[in-house]
């Protein structure tokens, strides 16, 4: 009875060592051991606007923490040509996915990212979740910032896109 249940305690003690070996080779985990993809999917979708120069530049959209073979960052943007939107005014849908290349840990709740898209174009910047409820992000994609939802983003959503949720603000 005793060696059945040493047996037990070392087996499960490789199947942990084998699974974090696993995770730190997929990226999933960093050089402690702890967990990465947790704390992207503490807020898995998040309302974003891009900004050019401090500008709000008539883009919205909604920003999406995936995981799986590849962890990744979804963008869908809505692009409007003018601040007033109207029954003929149509906006452009751009969808982008982002493989996530690089992850650092800046500290225990804030995620240095990069990642390139499908057309080779990369996005840099932080995730902080110290606010389990309210993820902030800040990220650059070479032209314009990507952030979290202003209030001149909502007011441009709910005249442009009034019936689409594009996630938390």
């Amino acid at each position: 009875m005793c060696v059945g249940r040493i047996f037990d305690r070392r087996w499960e003690l490789v199947r942990m060592t084998i699974v974090l070996i696993i995770m730190l080779f997929a990226g999933l985990a960093d050089a402690k051991g702890n967990i990465v993809v947790n704390e992207l999917l503490k807020s898995r979708n998040i309302s974003i606007e891009h900004r050019v120069k401090g500008k709000f530049a008539n883009i919205v959209g909604r920003l999406e923490f995936d995981y799986g073979y590849k962890d990744s960052i979804s963008i869908v943007n809505f692009l409007g040509s003018t601040d007033h939107c109207t029954e003929s005014n149509d906006m452009t849908v751009s969808p982008n996915r982002y493989i996530i290349n690089k992850v650092k840990r800046i500290n225990k709740n804030v995620l240095y990212l990069e990642g390139e898209n499908q057309y080779g174009n990369t996005i840099r910047g932080t995730v902080d979740s110290t606010d389990q409820y309210n993820t902030k992000i800040m990220f650059n994609n070479g032209t314009n910032d990507i952030v979290n939802i202003s209030d001149e983003g909502k007011r441009f959503k709910s005249r442009c896109l009034p019936n689409i949720s594009l996630g938390t603000d």
